[in-house]
């Protein structure tokens, strides 16, 4: 990496200012992100869609078991 070479006293020091500025940004957002997630996950949203689709899954079970009793109904009339 081609890093200039600072020309005035100090001008390096700023750098490392901003970027852990910049970082402790970034680790705030983060945090705040988190908060946000895990209140969605302990909301009571979350068991509604998880039922939802549990009974979803459910519902297409029974659809696939009639679907093989049907098949299974046809090949022995064939028979």
């Amino acid at each position: 990496m081609d890093n200039p070479v600072p020309t005035t006293p100090g001008e390096d020091a700023a750098e490392p200012t901003g970027q852990a500025a910049e970082q402790a940004d970034l680790a705030a957002v983060c945090a705040e992100l988190q908060g946000e997630l895990d209140a969605l996950m302990a909301g009571p949203g979350t068991n509604a869609a998880a039922q939802s689709l549990d009974t979803a899954v459910s519902s297409l079970k029974e659809v696939e078991q009639r679907n093989v009793s049907s098949v299974q109904l046809v090949a022995l009339a064939d028979r």
